[in-house]
């Protein structure tokens, strides 16, 4: 699976050097510029970010042919791999409920990033194409995740939940709940208006990522899981599409 635009080139990493390459994007992103101080394995003179669940997904890899540099990369669990007994990474925080038994159906979503010098439209555009591409090949019913906030996020996180809820973006049909609940005070159904709160200062407070999928039409659950891996702990909402709505990706 590859993909060429312009001096990129998207492609699954297939050798040890590739993962390498991908391993000391993730560090320098997630170790470096955002400080996010989790359980990865830290290796002082390699800096790669790894954990256990690498060895069981296809990790997608976009580089500058011009450098020889890994710029970009999404990481993608498929259900049918896990371990006997074993769940998703993020079912560390969250207790999936009736998704539960579709687990050989759910393609997990996490680890993506970008070089710091290479955002821009054609990458993020690159990244999701690959996302297409890889659900041509092997389809799946659902795609989830985690979408993490960082700390500083904290006093806008009842809002971004309440915008969700106020514009039908968030799932209660499976019954998914956070395990380490953030404490939230949203307004009962129906008593909620969009109008309270602006569109373009809630998008403001939205990742980039987060922007993206809701964008794209993901779903999410209301109330986020506070992930105290980190110091300081950061903020994770659970992330669904039903792939089955999105004929554009597929």
């Amino acid at each position: 699976m590859e993909i060429r635009e312009g001096k990129y080139l998207l492609k699954l990493a297939e050798t040890p050097a590739e993962k390498n390459q991908l391993y000391l994007l993730r560090h320098r992103v997630y170790w470096k510029e955002l400080n996010f101080a989790g359980k990865s394995e830290y290796e002082e003179e390699t800096v790669k970010d790894r954990d256990a669940f690498d060895e069981f997904c296809d990790h997608l890899l976009i580089r500058d042919e011009e450098q020889n540099r890994c710029v970009g990369t999404f990481r993608f669990l498929p259900g049918g791999r896990l371990p006997q007994g074993s769940g998703f990474y993020s079912e560390q925080w969250f207790d999936l409920g009736k998704l539960s038994t579709q687990r050989k159906h759910i393609l997990e979503l996490g680890r993506a990033c970008i070089d710091a010098q290479y955002r821009n439209t054609s990458v993020f555009r690159l990244l999701f194409a690959g996302l297409g591409a890889y659900l041509k090949r092997y389809p799946h019913d659902y795609l989830i995740g985690l979408t993490t906030l960082p700390a500083d996020a904290k006093d806008n996180i009842g809002d971004i939940a309440q915008y969700l809820v106020g514009n039908h973006a968030v799932n209660i049909a499976f019954g998914i709940k956070p395990k380490k609940q953030f404490p939230l005070s949203l307004p009962e159904s129906g008593e909620f208006s969009v109008a309270q709160i602006n569109h373009r200062e809630i998008i403001k407070k939205m990742s980039t990522l987060m922007l993206a999928y809701y964008k794209y039409g993901a779903e999410f659950i209301s109330e986020p899981s506070v992930d105290v891996d980190f110091n300081p702990p950061v903020y994770d909402f659970f992330t669904l599409f039903e792939t089955h709505k999105f004929p554009s990706w597929v």
